[in-house]
């Protein structure tokens, strides 16, 4: 089975809308059992990572199956990966789709920006308020929200510290291929090289693309902090929004990156995972 793993201010789906649009119905056409896991919209990544395990052990205990094939998005990749880790018997592959591995630019200038003004409570709760009204919204549970748990994850500090606790499938540097396999679990990765992809989404994502230079990257994540494990993409025209079919903030989706999760899928079916 596939488990889709959502990222921050992320949910399973809200009102008719799934945060992995159209995804998990495309993947079903094509034969596969897909699974949608509703973790905290805001969260830490092993916070988010436990949640996401009682939501394997669910499934395994009522549908019978014995591991599962993780797809994260954003920090659905790194909470897959925390999630591999402790219980590598449920976890038969992890993929991360535009993940900031090695941290992310924005999150890190969000830190100084709302560090030096002097607003970071006022920005922490303004960011769990959102998260709480998301949750009620959705499947996810409610009164977990820690806005600033889910920025120290995605930061250059907080990811340097996560993979030294979780470095299953680590490359030797950002930028390079890690091992395929560790400990039993498949890595696989996936990366954007454009902030703007003439989409709506690109309102949103342009401004941010600026904290990372000359550097490629989806508008939240550079390009290489994206890689772990085996690549499989990583000069995907698609920014942050677009890998997860949202190309017009929602509204309408595209088949470009259903043919990116269709393939996928295919490719772990051939690898017998």
């Amino acid at each position: 089975p596939i488990v889709l793993v959502h990222g921050l201010f992320g949910f399973s789906r809200l009102g008719p809308m799934a945060y992995f649009k159209d995804v998990a119905v495309e993947l079903s056409r094509q034969g596969a059992v897909v699974y949608t896991a509703a973790l905290p919209p805001a969260q830490s990544d092993e916070v988010r990572g436990r949640r996401l395990l009682a939501q394997l052990s669910c499934w395994q205990q009522r549908d019978g199956h014995t591991r599962f094939n993780l797809i994260g998005h954003s920090q659905g990749g790194t909470t897959g990966r925390y999630a591999a880790a402790l219980r590598p018997d449920l976890v038969a592959s992890v993929t991360t789709v535009g993940t900031p591995h090695f941290g992310s630019a924005v999150a890190d200038l969000l830190q100084r920006q709302t560090e030096s003004a002097g607003t970071q409570d006022a920005a922490a709760a303004l960011a769990n308020a959102f998260a709480k009204l998301l949750a009620l919204l959705s499947e996810a549970p409610v009164g977990l929200e820690d806005a600033r748990a889910a920025l120290l994850s995605l930061s250059s500090q907080g990811a340097a510290r996560f993979n030294a606790l979780y470095p299953l499938g680590a490359p030797p540097a950002p930028c390079q291929a890690g091992p395929e396999e560790q400990g039993g679990v498949h890595f696989y990765s996936f990366g954007g090289t454009a902030a703007a992809t003439v989409a709506a989404s690109d309102l949103l994502l342009r401004p941010f693309a600026k904290a990372f230079g000359a550097e490629p990257n989806d508008g939240l994540v550079g390009l290489c902090a994206s890689y772990w494990g085996l690549p499989r993409r990583h000069d995907l025209k698609l920014n942050h929004l677009d890998q997860v079919n949202h190309r017009h903030l929602g509204l309408f989706g595209s088949p470009e990156p259903l043919a990116l999760y269709r393939e996928h899928a295919e490719f772990l079916a051939r690898r017998g995972l």
